[in-house]
């Protein structure tokens, strides 16, 4: 359903301010969990998650969304629907691409921030940005029809997940005596670097 200007930048806006709040009152709560160690380790995953998902989603669902707003208003439906096909197998690769790098090499990534201890978090959250990027070319297309209620629910929803999931699964692991970078992380596996040949070694967390 196409919504005028107005009716969308309230949807969006609305969306926005339900997202900031919600991530506030995630941030408390988990900073009081994981204490100031736990959550310095998970500033820092969330950072190289930042700059991988700026990477990956900077401008594209934009571009897409006036590709396919162009296309819809000539009449020109097929070229919608290759637009939306073209720009979901390219969100799709990119968001592989950098999942992998992240899934792979969460160590070196980690070393890079001085947070070595931040390599949990970096591999847990490794396949965050591939649903993020699939789920851009999505948003992209329901934007280009002028219908900005998927993106603000889809916005919520993440956020929703994230606190509800995260702070759960951080109580879990502090309440199991799991280390602060497992409960960090929400991951139940540690992992390391064998020295000399950079292979990762899966150990049960301590």
């Amino acid at each position: 359903k196409e919504q005028n200007f107005l009716h969308g930048a309230v949807i969006l806006t609305a969306g926005v301010i339900i997202t900031k709040i919600l991530g506030a009152i995630y941030k408390i709560p988990l900073g009081n969990i994981l204490g100031d160690d736990g959550y310095a380790y998970f500033y820092s995953a969330y950072s190289v998650y930042n700059v991988f998902l700026t990477m990956t989603t900077a401008g594209l669902p934009v571009a897409m969304s006036r590709m396919v707003a162009e296309a819809h208003e000539q009449g020109h439906y097929m070229q919608v629907r290759r637009t939306f096909s073209v720009s979901w197998w390219t969100f799709l690769v990119i968001g592989f691409i950098s999942a992998c790098i992240m899934f792979l090499f969460p160590q070196n990534l980690a070393n890079l921030l001085d947070r070595p201890e931040a390599a949990a978090s970096i591999y847990t959250i490794a396949p965050g940005i591939l649903f993020v990027c699939v789920v851009s070319a999505y948003r992209g297309y329901c934007q280009g029809h002028k219908n900005m209620t998927p993106t603000t629910i889809g916005q919520v929803i993440e956020v929703l997940v994230k606190v509800i999931v995260g702070l759960a699964l951080a109580i879990f692991f502090v309440r199991q005596g799991r280390t602060v970078e497992i409960a960090c992380s929400g991951n139940h596996c540690n992992h390391r670097f064998e020295n000399g040949n950079g292979r990762l070694v899966w150990q049960q967390g301590q």
